[in-house]
């Protein structure tokens, strides 16, 4: 996959989920403190359109600062051709523009990237 077209989906991503309306709290919201405390990977999985993709801003939203994480939306067009080299390339992006440390929660087709700035 062409570098540049990764590199501008990464960074229109960064953007939409930031101005993404965090919606209504979703109880499980509540449940996840401790969970999220935990370093090791956190799946949330449900049918399309029951509300992951808020429930993830809303963790985003409580828990860390906007700067401090990173979501990757695999559902976007632009990436429907990603083979598994490109992971290389999408986490070189990522150290290039956005991150230093990593922790990663998986929504779905969402990846959220955490990470703790030096």
């Amino acid at each position: 996959m062409d570098k540049t077209v990764l590199n501008r989906a990464l960074i229109d991503q960064w953007r939409l989920f930031h101005d993404r309306d965090i919606g209504l709290e979703r109880s499980a919201l509540g449940e996840l403190g401790d969970t999220l405390e935990v370093e090791h990977v956190l799946e949330i999985s449900g049918m399309r359109r029951v509300g992951k993709t808020t429930l993830l801003r809303q963790i985003a939203e409580k828990y860390y600062e906007p700067d401090d994480y990173y979501t990757i939306n695999f559902d976007d067009d632009r990436l429907m051709d990603i083979v598994a080299s490109d992971f290389q390339r999408i986490y070189e992006i990522l150290l290039e523009e956005f991150i230093s440390e990593t922790k990663i929660l998986l929504l779905g087709y969402y990846v959220l990237i955490y990470y703790r700035g030096e």
